[in-house]
């Protein structure tokens, strides 16, 4: 009976984390499937019900947390636009002694950095290096 009563804690333990293993290939599965892997795997992440649905229910999750969403979004479009474009034509008028135009974008980077920071503070749950990992 003990050996019976011991297999029987082992099978459920092993199916946990089967479980659990699956699901988290689930959600890294689907997100590889998009443009913003990890935009999409914190967004998944960050709600407890992810790891028990399958891919529908993660569709619901993404739309249902439509704000945590919309704000790694926009910080996403923001980072992109200040490096690939404000940055390059702030260092590019400073180089040419273009002060005007190298001061209106710093101030673009310094107002999307401020709505992309402002946003996140409503997510608390956001580590520094998950936001990282999302822009980059």
């Amino acid at each position: 009976m003990k050996s019976f009563v011991l297999l029987s804690i082992v099978f459920m333990v092993f199916l946990f984390l089967t479980i659990q293993v699956s699901a988290h290939d689930l959600i890294d599965d689907t997100c590889k499937k998009t443009h913003f892997y990890d935009l999409f795997v914190t967004t998944l992440r960050s709600d407890p019900q992810s790891s028990k649905v399958d891919v529908q229910g993660l569709a619901r999750i993404t739309f249902k947390d439509v704000r945590l969403f919309n704000v790694l979004y926009t910080c996403l479009i923001q980072y992109n636009a200040m490096v690939y474009y404000d940055l390059s034509v702030a260092i590019h008028g400073l180089a040419k002694g273009y002060t005007t135009i190298a001061e209106v974008s710093a101030g673009l980077i310094a107002t999307d950095a401020h709505t992309c920071g402002k946003g996140l503070k409503r997510f608390p749950e956001l580590d520094s290096e998950t936001i990282v990992k999302i822009l980059l």
